[in-house]
């Protein structure tokens, strides 16, 4: 990031634009990394990466990861509250509260959707009635086998699963012995591999050449190594939950 500062100060993004650098800076949040120069020109990139209605739009469509603009207006919220720098602070502090506006209103149509309106409200921490209101829509999707799908047309998977699992975690309206917080962790449990991973069929359309990442499942490794890693943090929340 020390390399994209300059870069990133004249409004040129890492490949993703936003969806990108807010991964990016969630990622730091979450190994404790401390602001600096670099974060702060990757939030203020962020900050002005905001539409006039409280929203943040994707930059390019890789479902489900990068498909979502619910996504990214949550994931901002969570870089923007993470690594606005403090001349920005009262400008960031506005930014979220308006995307928690546009995101309470926001339809949710995939489980993508679902998960980060969830979170987003989470983050920006959103009314109470409105995280149950959401996360009351997020249950309504779940499926016969006790998983989630990342569309209605598609089976369940470990991808669509974990994320919709952590975000009732994390929004705290979901009590350890929910009925279908216990069936979504028996489904991952059932569908894990013998290696440990998860593997979930990749649907969006190549954009890049293929490189082998070392991560199991040939083509379809970039999307299971995502499912692996929400299903991995679903079953840690689970395992928290019971106190185990």
């Amino acid at each position: 990031i020390d390399d994209w500062r300059e870069r990133a100060l004249q409004a040129f993004g890492l490949p993703g634009d936003s969806d990108t650098v807010t991964y990016v800076l969630r990622g730091l949040a979450a190994e404790h990394y401390a602001p600096d120069a670099a974060t702060d020109a990757l939030a203020r990139f962020v900050l002005n990466q905001q539409e006039p209605d409280g929203s943040w739009h994707i930059f390019a469509h890789r479902p489900p990861i990068e498909s979502s603009d619910i996504e990214v207006t949550a994931s901002s919220i969570a870089a923007l509250k993470a690594y606005a720098p403090a001349y920005d602070r009262r400008q960031a502090d506005e930014a979220v509260r308006r995307a928690a506006a546009w995101l309470t209103a926001a339809a949710p149509t995939t489980t993508e959707d679902h998960a980060f309106k969830v979170l987003g409200l989470v983050w920006a921490g959103g009314d109470k009635a409105s995280i149950r209101q959401a996360v009351r829509a997020l249950l309504a999707t779940a499926r016969e086998d006790g998983g989630w799908s990342q569309r209605s047309s598609l089976p369940s998977d470990a991808y669509a699963t974990g994320e919709a699992l952590v975000a009732m975690a994390q929004s705290g309206a979901v009590p350890a012995s929910d009925p279908a917080f216990a069936r979504g962790v028996q489904y991952l449990l059932k569908t894990q591999l013998a290696d440990g991973s998860w593997l979930v069929r990749t649907r969006a359309l190549p954009i890049q050449p293929y490189f082998e990442a070392d991560f199991p499942h040939g083509r379809d490794q970039f999307i299971s190594a995502a499912a692996t890693n929400w299903a991995t943090q679903a079953l840690i929340y689970a395992g928290a939950k019971k106190g185990t």
